[in-house]
């Protein structure tokens, strides 16, 4: 008798674990994924090119030049990069 109860438990305990598993899985697939198709990152870190800060792309500022694109972590950061570089190329064309 005694020996059936401790198998049922264990029995109860891998069940538990099993659906909590597979239940949790499930929630932590779809919040990731929400809005993306499956195995698609959609939150990339990418770093400055001015002040070095990592930051999350689709939060950043772009700018494309001679067809590259640039990401920065805020206007005042694309500003900068756009006042040195026109600088650099006044500098280089006189």
């Amino acid at each position: 008798m005694l020996l059936r109860l401790l198998i049922l438990i264990i029995l109860a305990m891998v069940v538990y674990r099993a659906v909590k598993s597979w239940m949790g899985g499930a929630a932590h697939k779809s919040v990731r994924g929400a809005g993306t198709e499956t195995g698609q990152v959609d939150d990339v870190m990418i770093k400055d090119p001015v002040c070095g800060t990592y930051f999350v792309q689709r939060k950043g500022v772009s700018l494309m030049q001679d067809n590259l694109r640039l990401d920065f972590c805020s206007e005042a950061c694309r500003d900068r990069y756009l006042a040195k570089n026109s600088a650099d190329h006044k500098s280089t064309s006189s």
